[in-house]
C-alpha cells in the first residue's frame, strides 16, 4: 500500500471545484458564553469542527483548551472566535467540508488520497517505515477477526513488507536464493568428493533426488525470508538513522517541502497558512499569537509533554527558560514564524556564543501554531520539539556555549493529560465548560444501560483503552451508541476489559491506566460528568486510521454535529451551578472544621505564630508588622466563623453541606493543592 502515490501531481485542491454554499447559520450574535476543553485523538479530531459550529451560533467561546488533536480544534476554534466579526465560522465551515473531500480518485471513482490522509507527510527516507506500519495497523484489525495461524501470519507480514519496500525485499530475496544454490552446488561438490574418495560411483537419479527433497523447500524459503530479514535490518536502519537522529524521534516533521513525499500542504503549514491566520483574518507574515487572542478576551490553554523533564507543561510558557535552535526550528515551522521566534525572542540578559540559539517567547508573545505543534507531536508519528535549557552548572554565565545546553525534547501533550477537563474551573461557574469525550467501542465487550421503567438494553461497551464512562441510570433524551451525555445524578461505573490470556491487550492497558487514570476518574465526578459530551467511535474510526474514506469522515463529522446538538438541548448550566456549589461548599465545609480542633488541642496562638514566621525567618517569611496584624484579624474572623457553623450543626445535624449528596457517596472528590495539572 502506497500511502502517497506518484500522481500527486494532480490538482490536491478539489473540494474547490465544487465549492458549498454559504451556511445561512448567524454567528454574529451569539447569546451567551461558554469554555471548551477537547480530548486529544489524532483523525478522531475531524468531529470537532462540527461541534463547535453548532454551539458557536449560540456560544460565544471565552476559554479553549485541548491537547494534541484536541489542541488543533482548540487553536481553530480560538483562531474563528478572534475572526467572528469577519467571517472566522462561516471559513471553518469550509475547513469543516474540506477534511472530508478527496484529493485523488481511483478510475473506478473509489478515492485514493483524502485531504485528511494528506496532512501525515512522512519525510522520502522515513516513508517506506511509515508505509509499512500504517498498513500493518490498518490491515491488522480485518486480519485478527480470521483467527489467522503462526503460518498466515508470517505470511501476511512477508507481503506487507513486500508491497511496502519493494525494491529492499527483492534485494534480500535474490540474495536468499544465491545462498541457497551456493549451499547445494557446495553439497552437490562434497558429494561428489565424497563418492570418489570412498571410490563409490555417483548416482545421477539419487543426487537429483536429494536435490529435489533439499533444494526445492530451500529455494521456496529462500526469498520470503531473505527479503524479509533484509527489509527488516533496513527498516531499523531508517529508524535509527532518519527517524531517531535525523528527524527527531518521528516519521513526519508536520512540515511540507522538498523532503516531503507529496505535493500537498503538510500538517503544520496547513494550520498556518489556511487554518490559524485564515480564521483569525491576519497575513501570514504575522503569526496569530495568545496576545491577539487575550486582546479579544479569549484564552487559550493546551499541554505538552517534556520527556526529558518526566511532567507536562501548560502553553503557552510564563517563563523565558526554553531555548530552541534556529536551524532546528525551520525544519518544523514555517520561515516566516521562525523569524518572528527570533524578533520576538525575550531578552533576559544571556548572550549565546552561537547565534543559532534564542529563547522562546512567552506568554502573549508566543505563536499559537508553535503551542500546537508542541502538543500535537503524537509519538514517533511526528517529530518531538526539541528546546533547550541552560545546565544548573551554567545558570549564572552571561555568555552561554552550545556545550552549556542541554536538549529537551517535547512531545505530545496526550502523553501525560489527554483530556484537561479540569482547565478553567471555578467554584462557582459564571459560564459553563463544555469537555469532549472521545472513546472507542469494542464489539466484543458488552455493558448495560438500565433505565427505570423499562427493559435492560444491552449495548457494545467503550474500550478501555480510551477512558470512558457511560451512565447506568441514564435519564438524558439522548441515550444513544454513539452520543452521550450524562447527568449529574446518574450513577457512573468504571467499565470492564478482558484482558485474560492477551498480552498485547495487557501491555496497551497498563500504558493507559498510566495515562489516562487521573483524566478518566475527574470524568466521572459530579460537576464534571454533566458537561461532558462523549462520542463513541468504532474500531476503525477516527484515531490512528488516516486511510479512512470520505464517506467515513462524514459520518464521524455528522456524530459531531449530534454531540453539538445534544449540548444545546439538554445541558442545564443551573443544575450544574447547583451541583458544583453544593460540592464545593461541602468539601470547603469539611476542610475548615478542621481547623478549630486542631487550634484547641495544639494551643495555637495565631500572634506567636506569625511574630515565629518573621524573627525565625521562616521559608516565604512576611516582615511587614501592618500586614501580620491584618492576617491576625482575619484568621480570629474566620475561627469564629467557623466555630459559629459548627454550633449550628450541633443544634441540628440536617444543618451544613458536608453530609449532604453527592458528598456521602463512597468515591467522594477531596479538596486538596494539587498542580495545576
Amino acid at each position: 500500500m502506497n500511502f502517497i502515490q506518484a500522481r500527486m501531481g494532480r490538482s490536491l485542491m478539489t473540494h474547490a471545484a465544487n465549492p458549498q454554499p454559504s451556511s445561512p447559520i448567524d454567528y454574529s450574535k451569539p447569546e451567551k458564553e461558554c469554555d471548551l476543553v477537547m480530548k486529544g485523538g489524532v483523525t478522531s479530531g475531524i468531529v470537532y469542527p462540527p461541534v463547535v459550529l453548532k454551539l458557536a451560533s449560540t456560544y460565544r467561546f471565552r476559554n479553549i483548551g485541548g491537547t494534541s488533536a484536541g489542541a488543533i480544534a482548540a487553536a481553530a476554534t480560538a483562531a474563528a472566535e478572534l475572526g467572528r466579526d469577519k467571517d472566522g465560522f462561516k471559513k471553518l465551515e469550509q475547513l469543516d467540508q474540506q477534511l472530508g473531500s478527496c484529493l485523488i480518485s481511483a478510475p473506478n471513482g473509489k478515492c485514493e488520497v483524502t485531504f485528511l490522509q494528506n496532512l501525515f507527510q512522512p519525510t522520502q527516507k522515513a516513508k517506506p517505515v511509515f508505509d509499512i506500519a500504517l498498513s500493518l495497523f490498518t490491515d491488522w484489525q480485518s486480519f485478527q477477526q480470521t483467527r489467522p495461524t503462526k503460518i498466515k501470519l508470517l505470511g501476511w507480514i512477508t507481503r506487507v513488507l513486500r508491497e511496502n519496500h519493494g525494491k529492499v525485499f527483492q534485494q534480500g530475496a535474490n540474495l536468499g536464493l544465491i545462498i541457497v544454490l551456493v549451499l547445494i552446488i557446495v553439497l552437490l561438490v562434497i558429494s561428489f568428493v565424497a563418492f570418489s574418495l570412498f571410490g563409490g560411483q555417483p548416482n545421477p537419479l539419487g543426487l537429483a533426488i536429494l536435490l529435489l527433497l533439499y533444494g526445492l523447500p530451500l529455494g521456496l524459503l529462500a526469498r520470503p525470508i531473505g527479503g524479509g530479514i533484509k527489509t527488516l535490518f533496513s527498516l531499523g536502519n531508517i529508524l535509527q538513522q532518519e527517524v531517531v537522529r535525523e528527524n527527531g524521534f518521528g516519521l513526519c516533521t508536520g512540515m511540507s517541502g522538498a523532503t516531503s513525499t507529496s505535493q500537498g500542504k503538510a500538517l503544520t503549514d496547513w494550520l498556518h497558512e489556511d487554518v490559524l491566520n485564515e480564521l483569525a483574518d491576519k497575513p501570514l507574515t504575522e503569526p496569530l499569537t495568545f496576545g491577539d487572542l487575550k486582546a479579544k478576551s479569549i484564552t487559550l490553554q493546551m499541554v505538552t509533554s517534556n520527556l526529558s523533564h518526566n511532567q507536562p507543561y501548560i502553553l503557552p510558557f510564563n517563563q523565558p527558560i526554553f531555548i530552541f535552535q534556529e536551524q532546528e526550528f525551520r525544519k518544523l515551522f514555517p520561515d516566516e514564524v521562525v523569524e518572528y521566534l527570533i524578533q520576538t525572542s525575550p531578552s533576559v540578559g544571556i548572550d549565546f556564543e552561537d547565534n543559532q540559539f534564542h529563547f522562546l517567547p512567552i506568554g502573549d508573545e508566543m505563536p499559537v501554531i508553535v503551542a500546537t505543534r508542541m502538543s500535537l507531536s503524537f509519538p514517533i508519528l511526528f517529530s518531538a520539539i526539541p528546546l533547550y535549557t541552560i545546565k544548573a552548572s551554567q545558570s549564572a554565565a552571561k555568555i552561554i556555549r552550545a556545550e552549556d545546553l542541554q536538549r529537551n525534547w517535547f512531545s505530545d501533550g496526550g502523553i501525560s493529560s489527554n483530556f484537561p477537563i479540569h482547565f478553567f474551573d471555578a467554584w462557582l461557574p459564571s459560564r459553563p465548560t463544555f469537555g469532549i469525550n472521545l472513546t472507542t467501542w469494542k464489539d466484543n465487550q458488552k455493558g448495560i444501560i438500565k433505565d427505570e421503567g423499562s427493559e435492560e438494553t444491552e449495548l457494545a461497551a467503550p474500550s478501555l483503552e480510551q477512558y470512558s464512562y457511560i451512565p447506568l441510570t441514564p435519564q438524558s433524551k439522548s441515550r444513544k451508541r454513539s452520543v452521550n451525555l450524562a447527568r449529574a445524578d446518574d450513577e457512573i461505573e468504571p467499565l470492564w476489559q478482558n484482558l485474560d490470556n492477551k498480552l498485547l491487550a495487557f501491555l496497551g492497558a497498563i500504558f493507559a491506566t498510566a495515562q489516562n487514570y487521573r483524566d478518566t476518574m475527574q470524568t466521572m465526578l459530579p460537576s464534571y460528568r454533566e458537561r461532558i459530551v462523549e462520542i463513541n467511535l468504532k474500531d476503525k474510526e477516527g484515531g490512528l486510521n488516516l486511510e479512512m474514506p470520505p464517506e467515513l469522515i462524514n459520518k464521524l463529522k455528522d456524530l459531531g454535529t449530534e454531540a453539538g446538538k445534544v449540548l444545546l438541548e439538554e445541558f442545564q448550566f443551573p443544575h450544574h451551578r447547583w451541583v458544583r456549589l453544593k460540592l464545593m461548599m461541602g468539601l470547603l465545609e469539611g476542610q475548615l472544621n478542621t481547623i478549630p480542633n486542631i487550634i484547641d488541642r495544639q494551643n495555637l496562638n495565631y500572634q506567636e505564630f506569625l511574630q515565629n514566621q518573621k524573627d525565625k525567618e521562616f521559608p516565604y517569611s512576611e516582615k511587614n508588622l501592618a500586614w501580620i496584624i491584618d492576617a491576625i484579624t482575619q484568621l480570629q474572623e474566620l475561627e469564629a466563623l467557623i466555630r459559629q457553623w459548627q454550633q449550628r450543626k450541633q443544634q441540628n445535624s440536617q444543618f451544613g453541606f458536608e453530609h449532604k449528596s453527592p458528598l456521602d457517596e463512597p468515591d467522594r472528590p477531596i479538596l486538596r493543592v494539587t498542580p495545576e495539572l
